[in-house]
């Protein structure tokens, strides 16, 4: 969503802290609360640009795609909350978008399904825009083909990345290992490491298939485990060792200066702050295995559904 207006009028408890506002109504509200929705980084799914914006005596300019006049060129430096996106105008149970502050219609609101594909060139023209990151798609199915026992439909949607990339070497199978290399390949730096693996660490031992060198994970203990051998543990333990030449190994030599990092096989999660568990007056929160305080018969979630009906247990 996109929230005009004032800034002002609006009360930054709201939106999120603000700090860098030091004169709100000078603010220009359309740049700093719209997307960057022309950037050139966003593409058609036939790889023309997503939104071109076109002046008016040009013969491509369609008025009902002129989204610069309509809610201007954002560069997104500012994101409201949920909250002021949604619930804000929210009464009797009904988010009324007739209300002219939240209406599309007069202009005062702007919604993201609202924003097409104006660019001439593609045969998306006119179509709303579909939001995705290609690359990410693929290698998540690719991981599901391959913990579903399809290594060469797993192969298939990785060649479909490196063919894009221009490589040269495709696979014609895949272990979970050459999955994560690709991933790493295409997102470097791109995203939190630590906890990808942590994700795909449950994820194969959910379905049981081996790692590159033939482990297989059990799901119930895959993340009970401690200490800095590699007996056991989970796949995030076993490769950031092997591969990472790092952690685990002795003294490192460093400007004359002896490292020795270590990591323990429990580090797979961190433990929870003690400040967060206390400050929970309603509830108990489970600390993380082997940490101070962990008790394997606290309740703990299994479902994001339940995670969710829990936030309307209040008293």
């Amino acid at each position: 969503m996109i929230l005009y207006g004032e800034l002002s009028e609006i009360n930054p408890d709201d939106i999120g802290q603000i700090d860098i506002l030091k004169d709100a109504s000078a603010a220009a509200t359309m740049r700093i609360f719209g997307p960057f929705y022309n950037s050139a980084g966003i593409q058609s799914p036939d790889g023309k640009n997503a939104v071109d914006l076109y002046a008016r005596n040009n013969s491509n300019y369609r008025a009902n795609l002129d989204f610069g006049r309509a809610i201007g060129r954002g560069i997104g430096t500012i994101r409201p909350t949920p909250f002021a996106e949604h619930v804000l105008w929210v009464m009797n149970g009904i988010e009324h978008i007739e209300d002219l502050h939240h209406n599309s219609k007069v202009g005062n609101w702007g919604a993201m399904e609202s924003i097409k594909y104006s660019t001439a060139s593609t045969i998306y023209h006119g179509e709303n825009l579909k939001l995705r990151h290609p690359t990410t798609n693929a290698i998540l199915c690719a991981e599901a083909k391959f913990c579903l026992g399809d290594a060469t439909g797993a192969a298939a949607d990785v060649n479909e990345i490196r063919k894009r990339a221009k490589s040269s070497q495709l696979y014609t199978t895949v272990t979970i290992a050459d999955i994560m290399n690709e991933r790493a390949r295409e997102l470097y730096l791109e995203e939190w490491r630590h906890m990808e693996l942590s994700r795909v660490s449950y994820c194969l031992a959910l379905s049981g298939k081996p790692d590159e060198w033939g482990n297989t994970y059990d799901v119930n203990t895959y993340d009970k485990h401690s200490g800095t051998d590699l007996n056991g543990g989970c796949y995030w333990c076993k490769r950031v060792v092997k591969y990472g030449g790092m952690y685990n190994r002795g003294g490192i030599n460093s400007n004359n200066r002896t490292l020795n990092y270590k990591m323990d096989k429990c580090n797979l999660y961190w433990p929870v702050p003690n400040a967060a568990i206390t400050a929970n007056l309603k509830g108990t929160l489970r600390q993380n295995y082997v940490y101070g305080g962990y008790n394997a018969n606290t309740p703990a979630w299994d479902t994001w559904k339940e995670a969710v009906a829990d936030e309307d247990k209040v008293q």
